[in-house]
């Protein structure tokens, strides 16, 4: 429901409203990415002390499911290079959420001793995609370097 729904309307925008999606689309990537950027400094901010709390075997196996979740989805996100990486990083960063989300609703009574784990995939994650994220990008402007030629003109 959390996450099915709003990508459903999504969908459905971007399909029978292509205009509508166009018109929204820079000024809500602009606004969820100011909230990427608040959520990361949130999970930083509370979730580092957790995750120095944990020690170095959760530490691991975050980054190694971080790097996991991050390769797969890089590599069965098609040719495309964007959604490569979009898809690369929605695989590594839903996770640390809906696992949250279950285990207060379900699990009160040992939430906090699980937070930790959780929390130190989240960081370690959040650390993980940015790592991708710039390493990508160094890789597509070596592929495509900027043209001092006017759009559409070719060499």
């Amino acid at each position: 429901m959390v996450q099915g729904i709003p990508l459903l309307c999504g969908a459905a925008v971007r399909q029978w409203l292509p205009d509508l999606a166009k018109e929204f689309a820079d000024p809500l990537n602009r606004i969820s990415s100011a909230m990427l950027v608040g959520v990361v400094l949130l999970v930083l901010v509370m979730g580092l002390s957790l995750v120095l709390k944990a020690g170095p075997l959760p530490i691991l196996a975050g980054v190694l499911m971080a790097a996991a979740a991050l390769v797969a989805g890089h590599y069965l996100g098609g040719p495309d290079p964007l959604t490569r990486q979009t898809l690369a990083q929605a695989t590594a960063s839903r996770n640390a959420g809906l696992a949250i989300a279950l285990m207060t609703l379900n699990f009160p009574a040992v939430a906090h001793e699980i937070l930790v784990t959780i929390a130190t995939y989240a960081v370690m994650t959040t650390i993980a995609s940015k790592i991708y994220v710039r390493l990508h990008q160094k890789q597509l402007a070596k592929m495509n370097p900027p043209s001092d030629l006017a759009p559409g003109i070719e060499p």
